[in-house]
């Protein structure tokens, strides 16, 4: 894996995380920028919110609402940083509604920063207002109809909670009646996760059949009382599914939950249950192409690798040293089954193959704190991250090799200013970043088109 020079996208994101950006007032009197004072007082301007609150890079004629007090008619408004217009965001008209609201024209420069924008409204001959970290730019695209997805292929096409169906082509197709999506196969046409049962919660696969989607749940021990599918490796020819890991769930007694790793094999037009080891609480994560299964044991992160003899063999590599449930946790595997990403002690840690073996647990930047995804090019996807400023308690972001704070794109929301992207998955190549975000006070479905 070689360096990487940070992109001006990246240098621009770190740059907002280094300024730190205050909360939505209009600021004290007194110049600040060429023909704009900061209201004060009742009979000034007051600028407090922008309608839609994102908008993307390469947008053009984007109309935003610009909402406040005070306004005017031949008011104009301005996208801002540090108190100066910025260049990347051009102004094209600004239509006064009335006093509180205002309605502007905007282009967004295909290079403009990802970053949060002030809106601050000029007004000829009278004081003017400034609505700080009002508008952001961002990557994010949302899904709607879904409030998470969690699985996405090469193509784009992804899966989430509904259970959904989503593509570039298509757009979104709702699967069944209840239940969520966990993955799918790169041929698009296996969808993987759980539903309702006439026995319970139950590990089931959606699959494609002329223009909808045929349920059907997998094997499961008599003795559970749920089951539920995660992942799924695809044949690397084909696409098509050939294995999924989930979990068999047991409620030995009242009040408690023993989840156990299981792999579904395809066998003709068939899935074949395998028990994996392991006797305490366990959970498969993510599955290589070359079926090296990835999750926890206990409170240990846990690989199961095939022993060339038909069963699988379980090494914890990432041992808990301090109480806690899930202390480590193996979260997903590159397709090699050569590099693993998850947390230990509430960190983004991967772990490397060295021979036969896997390294210790080896701390990622961002101050994140799991990594959910890793790409064949090596890059690992990360959540929650905190910036440091106070206008956003976390995010999600993407880090480059050699994994260090100068090759890390943090991953823009809807203009929430407080709870940042929560990413789950990126596909093979990186193309695609799925997760969710918040939307005017609702977290719905969510991609990014990073790289």
């Amino acid at each position: 894996m070689t360096s990487r020079t940070p992109s001006r996208r990246t240098s621009a994101r770190l740059l907002v995380v280094a300024l730190g950006i205050g909360a939505c007032t209009t600021t004290e009197d007194g110049p600040v920028s060429p023909g704009l004072q900061a209201a004060k007082g009742g009979g000034g301007i007051t600028v407090t919110a922008a309608d839609p609150a994102f908008g993307n890079q390469g947008e053009s004629g984007k109309q935003v609402r610009v909402l406040g007090s005070g306004f005017a008619n031949g008011d104009q408004a301005s996208w801002q940083r540090n108190g100066v217009a910025d260049p990347k965001i051009q102004v094209l008209s600004t239509q006064f509604v009335n006093s509180s609201e205002l309605v502007a024209t905007i282009n967004i420069a295909p290079d403009a920063s990802l970053a949060f924008y002030d809106i601050a409204v000029l007004s000829p001959g009278r004081k003017g207002g400034i609505g700080t970290t009002l508008f952001e730019v961002t990557q994010a695209t949302a899904v709607e109809g879904t409030s998470l997805i969690r699985g996405v292929n090469e193509n784009g096409e992804m899966t989430g909670i509904g259970p959904v169906f989503w593509s570039p082509s298509g757009g979104l197709e709702i699967v069944a009646a209840s239940g969520s999506g966990w993955d799918i196969s790169d041929d698009g046409l296996t969808l993987v996760g759980g539903n309702e049962s006439p026995s319970g919660n139950a590990a089931v696969t959606w699959t494609r059949s002329g223009t909808g989607w045929v349920e059907s749940v997998l094997p499961r021990d008599p003795a559970a009382t749920a089951g539920h599918a995660v992942a799924v490796a695809s044949d690397p020819t084909t696409g098509a599914a050939i294995a999924i890991g989930g979990i068999d769930t047991y409620t030995p007694k009242r009040n408690t939950v023993l989840r156990l790793a299981r792999l579904w094999l395809r066998s003709g037009a068939t899935w074949q249950r395998v028990v994996l080891p392991g006797t305490s609480s366990a959970f498969v994560n993510d599955l290589s192409a070359n079926l090296i299964a990835v999750g926890y044991v206990g409170t240990g992160a846990a690989v199961w690798e095939p022993d060339g003899v038909g069963g699988w063999t379980l090494t914890v590599i990432g041992p808990a040293t301090s109480v806690g449930p899930k202390f480590a946790e193996a979260r997903a595997v590159n397709r090699a089954g050569t590099v693993i990403v998850g947390v230990l002690n509430s960190v983004a840690v991967y772990w490397q193959r060295v021979g036969s073996t896997w390294s210790s647990a080896i701390a990622l930047p961002g101050g994140c704190g799991t990594a959910t995804g890793i790409d064949e090019l090596g890059r690992i996807l990360l959540r929650s991250c905190s910036l440091g400023p106070s206008w956003r308690t976390f995010t999600s972001a993407v880090v480059e090799p050699p994994y260090s704070s100068a090759t890390i794109t943090f991953l823009g929301g809807f203009g929430d200013r407080t709870d940042g992207p929560q990413a789950w998955a990126m596909s093979s190549q990186g193309t695609w970043v799925v997760g969710s975000a918040k939307l005017k006070n609702s977290t719905i479905g969510a991609y990014w088109n990073v790289f």
